[in-house]
């Protein structure tokens, strides 16, 4: 925003106001000459302090634009899982034991149909019993 000499001319400009329109109230004898160098100082500090804040907002302009995509994947309504507010009948079965069979699944996201992710899977998880998926990043552990 501002080049480092804009604001350096910035800073002299208000010094040499500063203390010009100080000397007046020292002439008139509304102040005195220590409050006014404290004066001067500090209104360098809340000019510098200005500047650091100015400084940022270049930073703080792209922080607000992967912002704005988060927020509109946060408000999109996802095509792969049921929506809240669309549900959808779901599968129950009869009875339910906790014996699982998977038989040569096979799966792909709609967003990547060239990348299937499972490919012929087949498994068999009995009662009381643990299964853990290992493997590499993108093997399709998550979505098994």
């Amino acid at each position: 925003m501002f080049t480092f000499g804009t604001m350096w001319a910035f800073f002299v400009f208000s010094r040499i106001f500063n203390t010009y329109w100080g000397i007046n109230f020292v002439t008139l004898g509304e102040l005195s000459p220590v409050n006014l160098v404290l004066a001067v100082f500090q209104f360098d500090g809340i000019v510098w302090g200005a500047r650091q804040i100015v400084d940022l907002f270049p930073a703080l302009a792209q922080l607000m634009q992967p912002l704005g995509r988060v927020a509109s994947l946060l408000d999109s309504v996802p095509t792969i899982e049921p929506h809240p507010e669309r549900p959808v009948q779901k599968l129950v079965p009869a009875k339910f034991k906790g014996h699982f069979v998977f038989d040569a699944v096979d799966f792909t996201y709609p967003s990547e149909r060239q990348k299937q992710v499972l490919h012929k899977l087949s498994f068999e998880v009995k009662p009381q019993t643990k299964v853990a998926f290992v493997g590499k990043a993108g093997c399709g552990k998550a979505t098994s």
